[in-house]
């Protein structure tokens, strides 16, 4: 990404107008003299300079040779500030490990998760059927 870099453009950017109504793009009709909607320096700048405030909140130097700039630069603010889950807790929702069958069946791991078709296999592992325990409970 890089600014325009013409033999037109200016280095300093220009104070946005004032007047005008905000509206949307039309196509033109020359049968009906209706010019076609022409974006103007305002609207130009604005997109430009929103697209290079994304890169360079992501740390990054406009490098006009990287088409992949913006992208980039929303993946790594993505990674910056996603929340990063912690453990799951009994009161908290966090990040689980599902136990295994031999650490299900065991019944000592104090930080693994079962789940209820971890329960029957790891039952199931041990030749007996979920049934059968829950006729005789």
């Amino acid at each position: 990404m890089q600014r325009v870099k013409t033999a037109t453009a200016i280095a300093e950017k220009p104070a946005y107008s004032a007047g005008g109504t905000p509206g949307y793009f039309r196509s033109g009709d020359a049968v009906a003299a209706t010019p076609p909607t022409v974006p103007g320096q305002d609207w130009f700048n604005m997109i430009q300079e929103e697209i290079v405030n994304v890169i360079l909140a992501a740390g990054f130097t406009l490098n006009p040779a990287a088409d992949t700039q913006l992208r980039d630069a929303i993946e790594a603010l993505i990674v910056e500030f996603a929340p990063s889950p912690g453990a799951a807790t009994t009161s908290a929702q966090g990040i689980v490990e599902l136990a295994t069958n031999a650490e299900t069946i065991a019944g000592t791991d104090t930080v693994r998760a079962v789940t209820p078709a971890g329960v029957k296999a790891a039952i199931a592992a041990n030749g007996v059927s979920l049934e059968t325990i829950l006729m005789y409970s």
